[in-house]
């Protein structure tokens, strides 16, 4: 994991999310950020395309199976980037928003003056407003993504371009969190 569950807690708080909320983390993978939530007080539930894995919904983030405006908040913690239809999946989240919700979002983008399929950070800006979101907050956590992979070496795990794009290399990566609110 990129950062640790207390730098998402934080992230969740300072939007002024109140307990009890609603919270939709897609790319759950294990559901470890849900139970945390839940053990915080929020009503958390997980989807996540891989069966494998125990999100309560097993299914695609850009066809999202829930009803319109049935959310506070969505969690996509470094999902949307391998999903394979950004635009798409950020449509669903401003539709499974009600109006006010927030989503949070943490992914990768591709460094300025490289060549990527990845969008860069300010295509990542253009989509969140097509898609109709208002940015909150945002916050360039390339830095931490670094550390980490350079943790991750260190501690003998065998980091590869695995899961990226086609062409993409981790040394043309950036990443970064973005905070948005649905102001319908």
């Amino acid at each position: 994991m990129i950062f640790e569950n207390h730098q998402i807690l934080h992230w969740i708080k300072k939007t002024g999310l109140p307990i009890g909320a609603g919270i939709l983390d897609l790319g759950c993978g294990q559901g470890q950020m849900v139970q945390i939530l839940g053990a915080e007080g929020f009503h958390a539930v997980g989807l996540d395309c891989r069966q494998n894995h125990v999100p309560e919904y097993c299914g695609d983030m850009r066809a999202i199976p829930e009803e319109d405006e049935a959310w506070d908040m969505v969690l996509a913690m470094c999902s949307l980037s391998v999903c394979g239809g950004v635009p798409q999946a950020l449509k669903e989240i401003h539709r499974v928003l009600r109006p006010g919700g927030m989503a949070i979002i943490s992914d990768l983008y591709a460094l300025e003056g490289r060549h990527s399929v990845l969008p860069k950070a300010e295509e990542w800006k253009m989509m969140v407003a097509q898609a109709g979101f208002t940015l909150w907050g945002e916050e360039d956590l390339t830095s931490v993504f670094r550390t980490w992979v350079l943790r991750s070496i260190w501690q003998g795990e065998r980091l590869c371009n695995e899961g990226l794009p086609s062409g993409v290399r981790l040394s043309e990566l950036g990443y970064g969190i973005l905070i948005l609110n649905k102001n319908e």
